[in-house]
């Protein structure tokens, strides 16, 4: 696995919550795009997509899961009738890890990054959470195989770990 270390810049986002099984998150994210259709606030072909793991299923189980779809803002969103909320993805040090492919094996990725990588890279995680960046979607490509996400894992600044 290829893993760079990135500092980013704050991002304002839209969000909206999935709580539950992760399997519906794919019902979440219709309901997101629907609102950013409606809405004009985050077009998807101008927009920063995003996937926020706000818990892992694999610590609290399929019915605490909360995962939040998201995309980049450039004002605040109103109060709407999808309940989708303001906030931010963190600035800071992060490695990046890249998935081409399905989102079938997403998650396979994800673990060899958390699981794997992370313990033997010496880096530390902060609180913030994971997040995806779902630079090239589906409904872009014609091959499933031209799918690409990034993935993010937020480190410690190289002060905390020294």
């Amino acid at each position: 696995m290829e893993v760079e270390i990135v500092n980013l810049e704050e991002e304002s986002i839209a969000f909206i919550p999935h709580e539950g099984e992760p399997a519906d998150v794919g019902d979440t994210a219709i309901k997101f795009d629907l609102w950013r259709f409606e809405t004009g606030y985050s077009p998807i072909k101008e927009s920063n997509s995003y996937g926020i793991f706000v818990t892992d299923p694999d610590e609290v189980g399929d019915k605490g899961f909360r995962f939040d779809i998201g995309g980049s803002v450039s004002h605040a969103v109103p109060e709407n009738y999808y309940d989708v909320r303001n906030g931010v993805i963190a600035g800071g040090r992060y490695a990046k890890a890249r998935h081409t492919g399905s989102y079938e094996t997403l998650s396979k990725t994800f673990r060899e990054f958390i699981d794997d990588w992370l313990p033997a890279s010496g880096e530390s995680r902060t609180e913030e959470p994971c997040f995806f960046h779902y630079v090239v979607l589906p409904g872009a490509v014609q091959h499933v195989d031209d799918i690409v996400t990034d993935i993010y894992v937020p480190l410690k600044a190289i002060e905390e770990i020294t």
